[in-house]
């Protein structure tokens, strides 16, 4: 009898384990080509950094809709910016006056007009369990 509730307790373990998932629906991707940049945040003082993500994902562009999951990720705040690299050269292409010329999303599909998100507009709260958060680009 002991050893069939070790079992279970190992069972039910293992499905809480693959439970915990952040899951990102990517929609609105125009063109099959390039890279997404996907960039978790923790801190909002790093929010939209290149450099210092929490977690950062780089992803080559395969459909027009994008499925993404992470496995191992803690109880906590977070926000999410993607960028899709057209052209691949790992950077925003921008036209006149700062106006991004390739798409982008936020968490919370957030969308500033003429001025940077800030961390607390895209933020949510991840609590460990099975989460999916939609994310449709601008562009």
């Amino acid at each position: 009898m002991k050893k069939i509730f070790i079992i279970l307790l190992f069972i039910v373990a293992i499905s809480a384990k693959s439970n915990a998932q952040l899951v990102i629906k990517i929609n609105n991707i125009t063109s099959i080509q390039g890279d997404l940049h996907i960039g978790i945040y923790d801190d909002p003082e790093v929010f939209l950094s290149l450099t210092e993500q929490y977690i950062f994902i780089l992803k080559k562009v395969d459909s027009l809709a994008m499925l993404i999951v992470i496995d191992t990720i803690p109880k906590g705040n977070y926000a999410i910016s993607i960028m899709h690299d057209l052209n691949s050269n790992g950077e925003m292409d921008f036209i006149f006056f700062g106006i991004p010329k390739e798409p982008y999303g936020f968490s919370n599909n957030l969308n500033p007009n003429f001025r940077a998100p800030r961390f607390e507009e895209s933020q949510f709260y991840y609590d460990g369990n099975y989460f999916e958060l939609e994310i449709i680009l601008l562009d």
